[in-house]
Parts: C-alpha cells; structure tokens; sequence
C-alpha cells in the first residue's frame, strides 16, 4: 500500500490544531525525559559529595583506600600508582613535610625499640599520616577533593 502525503493547509483547522498539539505533546515529553535524567544524575552527584564529605570515621584507613580507589576508577588516567604518589606529594606540600624523612623515622623509632623486621617493612606512608592528627586531617582534604574531582 503506497502512503499518501496529506498538505496539511488542506486539513479542517480543529484537525491541525489537534496535529500541532500532539506534536507539542511528544516534544515536551522529550524535554520532560531529558530534564528527568539530568536530575537523576544531579541527585547522584549530591550524594557522592555528601558521601565522600561526611565520611565514616570508624575506620579511617578503609574509608581513604575505598574513596581513593573510587575516584583513581573515575579519573582517565586509572593510574593508582601515579595519583598516590601526587596525593603524597599534595600532602607535603600543604603540610610542609617530608613523608619520606618521617617514615625514615618512624622505622628507625621501631627498629630501636625492638620490633620485628616484618613489621618495620611492613610500615608505610599511610602509616605516618594515619599516626599524626594534623597530617591525617589534612591528608582526608585531599582524598576528599580527588574524589569529589573525578567520580561526582
């Protein structure tokens, strides 16, 4: 069956009204679908930064490894490697410290004391920061930032 076009001039005017409406309709129901996902993905976005803002105190160190392992998903790059060693750098850098000086320390502190090889290797960075109240503080801004950067 060949499909006729119809000039629509020669439609009565209730009939183009009513063409002209439905064509309104599907029109605002596009926006409405659009404006609806947009929202959603607002919404989905003030929950992160509330989420990564008013973090779970309970367990610092878990908190920090799952938000930054979020945020270095997120980012292009997925060089957790890279972006550990900025935050560190980051964390120095506001801070005016020397991680490495102090994680020096630390084992030397450990090694005098008696403690066992194994746990003098085993000690970190994130130890040294976990440790001090002023670097932990300060270290959280950052994972906080780079999350809110890369995965809202």
């Amino acid at each position: 069956m060949e499909e006729v076009a119809v000039n629509a001039s020669q439609l009565s005017p209730q009939l183009q009204l009513l063409i002209s409406m439905e064509m309104q309709q599907k029109e605002m129901q596009k926006q409405l679908t659009l404006v609806t996902e947009k929202a959603e993905e607002a919404a989905a976005t003030i929950t992160n930064i509330k989420d990564t803002i008013i973090q779970n105190k309970d367990d610092w160190r878990k908190w920090q490894e799952e938000t930054f392992n979020s945020a270095v998903l997120s980012s292009p790059e997925r060089d957790f490697q890279g972006m550990r060693r900025w935050t560190y750098e980051e964390l120095e850098r506001r801070s005016r410290c020397r991680l490495g000086v102090q994680l020096n320390n630390l084992k030397g502190r450990m090694a005098d004391s008696g403690a066992a090889k194994s746990k003098i290797n085993a000690i970190s960075k994130l130890d040294v920061i976990e440790n001090d109240v002023r670097l932990k503080e300060i270290y959280t801004t950052i994972i906080k930032e780079f999350s809110i950067r890369y995965v809202s």
